[in-house]
């Protein structure tokens, strides 16, 4: 196999972890100005695609582990709820291709920030005015930038690093039904494009660059109880052709993956949800895996 083909499928797998697997349910739903929520975050991808999907085969198998705490800031912009949102991880990646390549990384992954505001439906309000307030239809725009200060070699074949930046543009919406009660339902859409700058430094010294990536997420959630909540989790993701020196690497990526997560709220402190998923479609030799991710948030 071609030295540069090898060295893509160890590029990095952090990408997966977090735009692959989506944002997540109820990740944009409002709450009242001055909240801040301290989340950490464990996620395991099992998949047959590189680290920035850039390169996958039914041969490789790559599995990942990802330890990821998470802040969230909601504060006011011209009358409307915004946030700010940063996340830093550690991570501990190995796989491969058996008798053509095989490695492991470890340490820091790249940090992800956003920045969001309300267009519609969420006016920036105090404690007591969102307990008073019934949300309906809200539309957000969010704007997320990947920064590479995660650990990369360019002359490894698997970094937990992207030595790259990316930036995603999103328009989250959602519609609630029962707001207020033990029985509130959410439909929630986040259709969102990233672009992504070259990685300069492949091996040979070669560049990497990757055509923007589409991403449609999805969620239905139903609150069951007092405590307990569940969602239906769907995402379709299409484009995001490489190139190494101007030259097509791997296909686009067109895949649909499906999910299901079980949330609680234990109190108007604590909570957290479990989520699994995976990619139920694909094109030809596309990429394949699942994916858990578990979450608990303290809100202050």
């Amino acid at each position: 196999m071609n030295r540069n083909l090898v060295f893509l499928f160890g590029l990095m797998l952090f990408f997966l972890k977090s735009y692959g697997q989506g944002d997540g349910p109820r990740a944009y739903w409002p709450a009242p100005k001055g909240t801040s929520i301290l989340a950490p975050i464990y996620s395991h991808v099992n998949s047959n695609s590189s680290f920035d999907n850039t390169l996958y085969t039914a041969k490789a198998d790559f599995n990942t582990n990802i330890y990821g705490l998470m802040y969230t800031h909601v504060f006011e912009i011209a009358g409307r709820t915004a946030a700010a949102v940063g996340m830093v991880s550690l991570g501990s990646t190995q796989g491969g291709i058996r008798d053509v390549f095989e490695g492991e990384s470890k340490g820091l992954a790249d940090t992800y920030m956003i920045g969001l505001i309300n267009l519609y439906g969420a006016p920036a309000v105090n404690g007591e005015g969102y307990m008073k307030t019934r949300y309906d239809k809200i539309v957000d725009v969010i704007i997320g930038i990947r920064a590479p200060t995660g650990v990369y070699n360019a002359d490894k074949s698997i970094n937990i690093g992207t030595n790259r930046w990316e930036f995603k543009l999103g328009f989250p919406m959602m519609k609630f039904f029962n707001w207020g009660t033990t029985k509130v339902t959410s439909i929630e859409m986040l259709p969102s494009i990233s672009v992504f700058t070259p990685n300069n430094d492949i091996s040979n010294g070669d560049k990497l660059k990757q055509n923007a990536l589409f991403n449609l997420e999805g969620h239905v959630t139903q609150k069951l109880s007092k405590i307990l909540w569940a969602s239906f989790d769907y995402q379709y993701r299409h484009g995001g052709r490489p190139e190494v020196d101007g030259q097509p690497t791997g296909n686009l990526i067109n895949s649909f993956s499906i999910g299901g997560t079980l949330g609680a709220d234990i109190n108007p402190r604590y909570g957290g949800y479990i989520t699994y998923g995976g990619i139920v479609a694909t094109n030809e030799n596309g990429i394949k895996g699942n994916i858990l991710k578990i979450l608990f948030s303290y809100k202050f």
